[in-house]
């Protein structure tokens, strides 16, 4: 389930990102929510709680109003307001996450590296495929690359026998390892062979232990998913709701740092008493930065805290 607590600047928002970052580098497909009020039924609906009219509180016309209606009057409100409790504690939550950020950041790397040569790769074998293969022509190649095919053709062998063992082991990791040596060896063979400059690559080690903690599911697969645990005390202080923006708000700040041009909506606006507390846990904020940018930290999807009690 995704929350989407950022108003329509959203938009705006993420064009300005698109251009001051690399291509990649993006905070993701949020749905803009056009309507304040669309946005605090989302909320009311998911907390049960009337939320209060501004990330400081709301005006005194909006309070007295408020206390005049009396299901309102009985209805806690929540604050996203960050000040120093809210932002400490979403800060001790997040922190932790940073490893866990770090390898999702260079697992998503590698499988983009990864795809462009296997591409590649893929399409000069397929041309040669299409193409037709000239029997004297492989037996000249063959001759040729004699020497090369010969030592690939024995680690070929000797890669076979430790699959084979590993499969009688049922050693899941060693054949996910063997077998991606087996097919890259056989490719390169084949292209030896064949009188190619084709090629093969193996894939990155960061790529075959994501297909290992997959186990069968789907590429984009995500091992470190659903892990996030914030202590007690925060998940007692704080609703999702509360957390969710609050740290929204906080990504906000922190990318408004980097690009003070950055045009937001109103969570991007922040009290002189926010900046004072932001200010004060400045280092701590542009650690997480760059997962906040490329969505690392998983910050707009609330899979990570689906659980909350």
């Amino acid at each position: 389930m995704r929350f989407t607590t950022l108003a329509g600047a959203v938009g705006a928002t993420l064009a300005l990102l698109s251009s001051a970052a690399p291509a990649h580098a993006q905070l993701g497909k949020l749905k803009k929510i056009g309507a304040e009020a669309a946005k605090k039924a989302a909320d009311e609906k998911l907390t049960g709680k009337k939320e209060s009219a501004s990330p400081a509180g709301g005006s005194a016309s909006e309070s007295s109003a408020a206390a005049a209606a009396p299901e309102a009057a009985k209805a806690p409100t929540i604050s996203y307001a960050l000040t120093e409790d809210h932002v400490g504690m979403v800060l001790a939550a997040l922190t932790p996450r940073l490893e866990a950020a770090r390898n999702r950041q260079a697992l998503v790397k590698a499988r983009r590296e990864y795809a462009v040569k296997d591409s590649a790769n893929k399409a000069c074998f397929d041309k040669l495929s299409s193409g037709g293969v000239d029997p004297m022509a492989m037996m000249a190649a063959s001759k040729k690359n004699a020497v090369a095919i010969e030592k690939l053709d024995t680690q070929l062998s000797g890669v076979q026998k430790r699959l084979s063992a590993a499969s009688s082991a049922q050693d899941r990791r060693g054949m996910h390892y063997l077998q991606d040596s087996l097919n890259t060896i056989q490719m390169r063979s084949a292209a030896l062979k064949m009188g190619s400059s084709c090629t093969a690559d193996f894939r990155p080690a960061v790529l075959i232990e994501a297909d290992i903690a997959a186990n069968g599911m789907s590429g984009d697969y995500d091992p470190d998913r659903g892990q996030f645990d914030p202590t007690g005390s925060v998940k007692e202080k704080l609703t999702t709701a509360q957390f969710g923006r609050i740290r929204e708000r906080m990504a906000l700040w922190a990318l408004l740092q980097q690009t003070p041009g950055l045009k937001v909506g109103k969570d991007g606006v922040f009290t002189d008493e926010e900046k004072t507390v932001l200010a004060a846990h400045a280092a701590e904020i542009k650690a997480l930065t760059p997962y906040f940018r490329d969505n690392s930290m998983r910050w707009k999807d609330w899979g990570d805290v689906k659980n909350w009690k």
